[in-house]
C-alpha cells in the first residue's frame, strides 16, 4: 500500500462539511462525516483489496469530492465506454462499498437521524440502484450512440454539450416557427397572469407570490412540435434512452413564472445549490421572454452531472450546498438566452435559481426520465421527485423511442 502513486481518496475528512449550506447542517455533517471517515479508514487498512481497486479507479481518472464521486472518466478510459463491462468490474463494487453507506439509525441522533427523511431506505442499496440505472445511459459505444441520435445534426450537437457539461444551451429551439413561439408565449403568459392575480388576491395584504405555475392542455399541445422535433428526440434518446428502443418517458410540462418579488429569503430552497435526488434526468426550459442576469436565470455548475452523490435521502438537508464551496470547486455559469431559446440540462448537476434581478421570468419546463426509472425508485420505497409534481402529460407524446 505504501508505494501507491495515487493515494486512497479520503473525501470525508478535514473541512468536507463546509460544502453544506449553513452552520447547523455543517455541525450535523461533521458528525456524519466523522463516522464515514472512520468507516472508510477501517475498510482500507493494508492489506486491503478494496483499497487497491479504488486507487485503480483514481488512476483511471475518477474524481472525488466532499459530495460524491465521478467515475465516468474511468469507464471511458479503462472500458471504452462499455457500460456492462464497467458495471461488472470489482472496482466499481469496491467504490460502492467504501463510499456509499447505509447510515445507522442511531447515528448522531440529535442531528442526522432526525434530518435524513428516508432513513428506512438503505442508502447503499439506493446508490447501487442509481449506478445500475444511470451508467448504461451515460456510456454507449459509438455505433449505438449514432443509432439513437438519428440523422439530424442538431441532435448530435445537443448531446455533445449535455454529455460534456450536463447542460446544452439552445439559442433557438427547433420545431416551432417564430409565429408559433409568439402564440405559445401569448397563451402561457396570459395563464400565468391569471394565476399570479389569483395568488395575489389570496395573499390579502401580504406581498404576493414569488412564483406561480400552471399546466393546461392548450399549452401542452402548443409545445408538442418542439418535443417531437428530430433534433430534440435524438438527443433525448442518446442521453436517457433505455433498452433497444432507447425509450424515454416524457413526464409532462409546466409553465413557471418567477415574479418580480423573488429574493433569496422567499425562494430559499431553490436558491441554494442542490441536485434533484433522482440521478440522471433532463429538464428542458423554453424561454418566453429574453432571459438576462436581471430575470433570475438558472445557474449550473458545469461538469457535475456525472457525479454519483453520496446521499440522496433528504430534500432539504443533505442536498443543499454552500455557494462559496461550489464556486471554488466547479465552473459555474448563468443560463441567459433569447426568447424561443433556452436550455436542456441534467438535474443531477448542481444548480440553483438566480435570485438577483428586478424582472419576472416566464418559462415552459418539460421533464424527461429514462423509461422505467421512476417505477424502479418507487419499488424500493424511495420518496423523491420522480416524476415532479404538477406536470401535465402531453396529449400525444408520452414516450420517445426509435
Amino acid at each position: 500500500c505504501g508505494g501507491s502513486e495515487v493515494p486512497t481518496p479520503a473525501p470525508f475528512g478535514g473541512s468536507a462539511a463546509n460544502a453544506f449550506f449553513d452552520q447547523p447542517t455543517r455541525a450535523t455533517m461533521i458528525c456524519v462525516n466523522r463516522w464515514r471517515h472512520k468507516t472508510l479508514l477501517g475498510r482500507t487498512r493494508c492489506p486491503s483489496p478494496d483499497r487497491s481497486l479504488v486507487e485503480g479507479l483514481a488512476r483511471g481518472g475518477a474524481r472525488f469530492c466532499a459530495l460524491g464521486a465521478d467515475f465516468s472518466p474511468w469507464v471511458a478510459s479503462a472500458h471504452g465506454d462499455r457500460a456492462p463491462e464497467a458495471l461488472a468490474h470489482p472496482a466499481l463494487a469496491a467504490l460502492l462499498r467504501l463510499f456509499y453507506h447505509r447510515f445507522p439509525k442511531r447515528m448522531c441522533l440529535q442531528g442526522a437521524a432526525t434530518h435524513f427523511g428516508n432513513l428506512e431506505v438503505d442508502n447503499a442499496a439506493l446508490s447501487r440502484l442509481f449506478v445500475s440505472l444511470d451508467v448504461p445511459t451515460r456510456h454507449r459505444e459509438a455505433g449505438r450512440l449514432q443509432e439513437l441520435l438519428g440523422d439530424d445534426p442538431g441532435a448530435a450537437e445537443i448531446h455533445r454539450r449535455l454529455a460534456g457539461d450536463g447542460v446544452a444551451r439552445v439559442a433557438r429551439f427547433p420545431g416551432l416557427t417564430d409565429a408559433e413561439v409568439d402564440e405559445l408565449a401569448r397563451v402561457t403568459v396570459a395563464e400565468l397572469d391569471r394565476a399570479e392575480a389569483r395568488a395575489s388576491a389570496g395573499a390579502g395584504t401580504g406581498p404576493g407570490p414569488v412564483k406561480v405555475s400552471v399546466a393546461t392542455p392548450r399549452i401542452a399541445r402548443l409545445v408538442e412540435p418542439l418535443v417531437g422535433h428530430p433534433a430534440v428526440r435524438g438527443a433525448l434518446r442518446a442521453y436517457l434512452g433505455a433498452g433497444h428502443a432507447g425509450a424515454v418517458s416524457v413526464e409532462g410540462i409546466s409553465a413557471l413564472r418567477l415574479t418580480t418579488r423573488l429574493d433569496e429569503a422567499h425562494y430559499h430552497d431553490s436558491a441554494l445549490w442542490h441536485h434533484d435526488r433522482v440521478g440522471r434526468r433532463l429538464k428542458m426550459f423554453v424561454y418566453l421572454q429574453d432571459v438576462t442576469p436581471d430575470t433570475h436565470p438558472t445557474i449550473v455548475a458545469a461538469g457535475t452531472h456525472n457525479f454519483t452523490w453520496y446521499s440522496h435521502l433528504n430534500e432539504k438537508f443533505d442536498t443543499r450546498f454552500d455557494d462559496v464551496w461550489v464556486r471554488n470547486t466547479f465552473p459555474v455559469s448563468d443560463l441567459s438566452g433569447p426568447k424561443g431559446g433556452g436550455f436542456i440540462f441534467d438535474t443531477n448537476a448542481l444548480h440553483r435559481a438566480g435570485v438577483t434581478g428586478t424582472k419576472r421570468r416566464d418559462v415552459i419546463i418539460v421533464e424527461f426520465h429514462t423509461a422505467g426509472k421512476c417505477d424502479a425508485l418507487r419499488k424500493v420505497g424511495f420518496r423523491s421527485p420522480c416524476p415532479s409534481l404538477g406536470y401535465l402529460r402531453l396529449p400525444n407524446i408520452t414516450q420517445i423511442s426509435l
